[in-house]
């Protein structure tokens, strides 16, 4: 877990911003930092599936957020 959300934090930097936004971590950068750390295919591929569920958590809190604003 503690790798995850490392991999999660370093990353954060990596998201491209848009008119909506910061959006989600790029697979490319997830690949690339898992080479840089040594990890094998299997847990690269267990980072991707958690570092997503991650990024779509961020977006739904963000976008409620926002709505949760835009009542007020």
């Amino acid at each position: 877990m503690a790798l995850c959300l490392e991999c999660w934090h370093d990353l954060d930097s990596c998201r491209l911003l848009g008119f909506a936004g910061a959006g989600p971590i790029p697979w490319t950068a997830i690949t690339e930092w898992c080479r840089w750390q040594g990890v094998d295919r299997e847990l690269t591929l267990v980072l991707l599936d958690v570092i997503r569920h991650l990024d779509v958590a961020r977006s739904e809190r963000i976008a409620s957020e926002a709505e949760t604003k835009g009542r007020k």
